[in-house]
């Protein structure tokens, strides 16, 4: 893998404006917030090895950063309705018990 990012470093900065445009497009499409970590943290490390532009380290930053947060919420959002019934369950049982 590696070895396919040497070279003058478009590979590189591919990596990393993929990473910035997927995670731009997290909000708006969830399923793109794991691609882009993946994206940003394969462009952090072929730019610490084989260098790159001065913007493509803050791309894929931001989109590692942003795709971060933005699936951080997604889950925060999917567990409230969960832990919302299981404590209606629980009160359910309760109140069954005491019948």
């Amino acid at each position: 893998m590696a070895d396919q990012l040497t070279g003058d470093g478009s590979k590189v900065e591919k990596l990393a404006h993929n990473a910035f445009t997927l995670g731009l497009t997290s909000p708006l499409c969830g399923i793109t917030a794991l691609p882009s970590i993946i994206y940003a943290v394969r462009a952090l490390i072929a730019l610490r090895r084989h260098g790159g532009s001065r913007a493509a380290p803050y791309k894929a930053a931001f989109g590692l950063l942003f795709s971060s947060a933005m699936l951080v919420l997604m889950i925060f959002m999917i567990e409230q309705p969960f832990s919302a019934a299981g404590a209606m369950a629980k009160e359910t049982q309760c109140c069954n018990q005491v019948k």
